[in-house]
């Protein structure tokens, strides 16, 4: 748990290379009610833009998903950056 996050994930792989193909992926849960996240994917993800930082808000135990769009390594979600004004627990998923 905390506020500010640097997601860690391996380029090396292509995610393709397990059947059916998997992405990486990243859950963000609110601890408290009103918390506003502030999410920089490093690739694309569903309905956002890479590089393009965008706004979520979030009540106690509300969850949110972001999920990359490409299986190859190279646009992974690797060095996406998380920060909120209350805290959060986030869970990576690569895989």
């Amino acid at each position: 748990m905390g506020n500010n996050f640097y997601t860690p994930f391996q380029k090396f792989w292509n995610n393709s290379s397990t059947t059916p193909a998997s992405f990486s992926s990243i859950d963000i849960v609110a601890t408290e009610d009103g918390t506003t996240v502030l999410l920089t994917p490093r690739t694309a993800v569903t309905g956002h833009v890479q590089d393009v930082t965008f706004t979520i808000s979030l009540n106690e135990g509300q969850k949110y998903s972001a999920r990359d769009m490409d299986v190859n390594a190279a646009t992974s979600l690797a060095g996406s950056i998380i920060s909120s004004d209350k805290p959060i627990a986030v869970t990576l998923f690569s895989g």
